[in-house]
């Protein structure tokens, strides 16, 4: 016997009530099983959600990590370019310093050649004005000398003219 020809005998109020039973049992089943679904659609989308954000944390780890690699990068290129500018500003200063010296030092050779070239020029000064006070003296003695012996002719003549008178009258 099937169940149709069973609940066929039954009379429509017992039917009724068992169908109702029945349909009362298809809701509750309905309502477990969306229960089930909903409640394994919620833990899906829990652990969907919990991936998804271990996923973005990840990702933003990733980011994170290849940020401070390229800040890394970027100071890195910043400080070997500072590092450049610095041994270029070293090497210029270093080079302006060396500039300067030798410029003082060619000053200083030349000051001291302009020295020696004075102290040159004043020995020849001094040698030529010694060698003119001898000329002067040596000239002055001349004509001292020259003098001398014009004043002892000149007394000599004298000496002779007033003998030659004094011889004469004797």
């Amino acid at each position: 016997m099937s169940s149709r020809s069973a609940s066929a005998r039954l009379p429509n109020g017992r039917r009724s009530v068992r169908q109702k039973n029945s349909q009362y049992c298809d809701h509750i089943r309905n309502l477990k099983t969306a229960e089930a679904l909903s409640a394994r659609d919620q833990v899906e989308l829990v652990a969907n959600a919990r991936e998804r954000h271990r996923e973005e944390k990840t990702r933003q780890r990733h980011l994170r990590v290849e940020q401070e690699v390229a800040m890394a990068e970027v100071n890195s290129v910043r400080e070997e370019k500072i590092r450049t500018r610095e041994r270029t500003r070293d090497l210029e200063f270093a080079r302006k310093v060396k500039e300067d010296k030798e410029r003082e030092k060619q000053r200083e050779l030349e000051l001291q050649a302009r020295k020696i070239e004075k102290n040159m020029q004043e020995q020849k000064m001094a040698k030529k004005n010694h060698q003119l006070q001898q000329e002067k003296k040596r000239q002055a003695e001349e004509l001292n000398r020259q003098r001398d012996e014009s004043l002892q002719r000149r007394a000599m003549a004298r000496s002779m003219v007033e003998e030659v008178p004094a011889a004469a009258a004797q």
